[in-house]
Parts: C-alpha cells; structure tokens; sequence
C-alpha cells in the first residue's frame, strides 16, 4: 500500500460534503484574521494580519467557530464510517448514509505543502514578517513578471504547484471503498429436462408352495471292487463256490 492509501477514512458523499463545506467556512470565518492585496508593477502583495488573540468568541465570530466545531463533530459521526461499517456496506450495499467513497488526509495534507512551495518557486515569493502591538504581520510578494525567463525554476515550479493541486484533490479521494466484492452467482448450467420415471414392473407372482412327496429310501449303491490289487486287510470274504454237478464215471454202452 502506498503513502497516498494510507490512513483512510470512508466517506458518506453528501454528509461529507456538507460537513467539509461547513469546517472551511468557519474556520475562515471565525478566526480573527485579515489579508489584503494589490497588484504593483510585476508584483503581488499580500498583507496578512494575525492578531494575538487569535480565537474570539464573541460576535459573529463565535457563530462560525460553533459551525467549524459543529461540522468536525459532525464530519466523524456522520460524514464517515469505521472500516467495520464499510466491509457491511461494501458487501450489501447501502443507501443514503452507506459510504462510498475513501478519503486520505494525509495525501490532502501533502497536497497543500507542495502547492505552498509551488507558488514560491514559480512567482518567486518572497516572505517577510514583523511583530505589532495588533499581533503578527506577514507581506508576501509574487513576481509574476518574470515567469517565462526563469526556465527550469519556472518549470520546477509549476510541476510542484501541479503536483501538489492533484495530491489535495485528485489523489485525496478514491472512488469505492476498496474490499473485495462478492463474486456474483452465476447462473444455473443448462440441464436437460430428465425424462418421467417409468412406473415400477408389478410384483411377480409368488410360486405355489411344493408338496412334500414320500420315497421309498434306495439302497445305498454297491462299491465297485477296485482295480488295483488290493491288501489283505481289506480283501473281501470269499463266498462258497458253487459245487459242480457229479460228472459221469461209467462210460457210456454204445449199441451194437
């Protein structure tokens, strides 16, 4: 951030108007001050009186000195906000007393030093000033004569003079509070139209419980004797064998 954003203070526009407008005016009002000019060959005079009472609050003056005390008060209640405030007022917007703008005193402030020193490197001032029983006096003399034949002084000058009118006026006031905004919604993607869910399929029928059907317990079938030649521990019992039918002994007669 640089020195020209320092220190800001956020401002209602009207109210801060209104309250600047009324600290100007009473200060030049209500102090007790006085200046004249003339204009002399090549020269400006500027006779400035300052008395050492310099606060009188009496007579109209103290009317203006109440209006410039009463536009400060007035400018920190109402003509700016906390930074509290105008987060809010950034986020949601605002109406009539929602601030909307930043102003840097100290930019303000810098702009009328380097305007001074403008004015006395461009016109050659020349300052001088005396004590009298009244109070101070000042006379400020402004050569406008010479401008053009001073080249780079006159040059010096004129871009201070400048500088210092942008920084009081220009650079003093920023537009907008500077918080980041909300980022906006954006709108819904387009989404095809879903088609109608279908109905659900009906239940499927339930089958008909079976009946218990009784049968007749088979033997458990026989084991095929292996292959393989087996151990006498499990050798199979030997059935009896068939006995063969006696075989003839006597040979049978043949016929004559």
């Amino acid at each position: 951030m640089g020195f020209h954003q320092r220190f800001p203070l956020y401002g209602r526009p009207l109210p801060f108007l209104a309250c600047f407008a009324a600290i100007a005016v009473g200060l030049y009002f209500g102090i007790a001050w006085d200046w004249d000019w003339s204009l002399q060959t090549g020269n400006i005079f500027i006779l400035i009186s300052v008395p050492t009472q310099l606060f009188i609050f009496t007579d109209e003056h103290a009317f203006y000195l109440a209006l410039a005390a009463g536009g400060l008060v007035a400018l920190y209640l109402f003509g700016t906000a906390r930074r509290s405030t105008a987060e809010r007022a950034a986020r949601e917007g605002g109406g009539f007393m929602a601030p909307r703008f930043r102003f840097f005193p100290l930019t303000f402030l810098l702009g009328l030093f380097l305007m001074f020193y403008g004015v006395v490197f461009l016109f050659k001032a020349n300052l001088s000033g005396d004590v009298t029983p009244r109070g101070y006096v000042a006379f400020v003399y402004l050569n406008y004569e010479g401008i053009l034949t001073r080249g780079l002084v006159s040059l010096f000058g004129a871009a201070v003079l400048l500088f210092g009118a942008a920084c009081a006026t220009v650079l003093a006031v920023a537009p907008g509070l500077g918080f980041p905004r909300p980022a906006a919604a954006s709108p819904p993607a387009f989404v095809p139209d879903e088609p109608e869910p279908s109905p659900p399929p009906p239940p499927a029928p339930r089958p008909a419980p079976r009946r218990a059907t009784v049968t007749a317990a088979r033997p458990a079938p026989m084991r095929a004797p292996s292959a393989g030649r087996t151990s006498s521990a499990s050798r199979p019992a030997r059935t009896p064998a068939r006995r063969a039918p006696p075989g003839r002994t006597a040979k049978a007669s043949t016929p004559p």
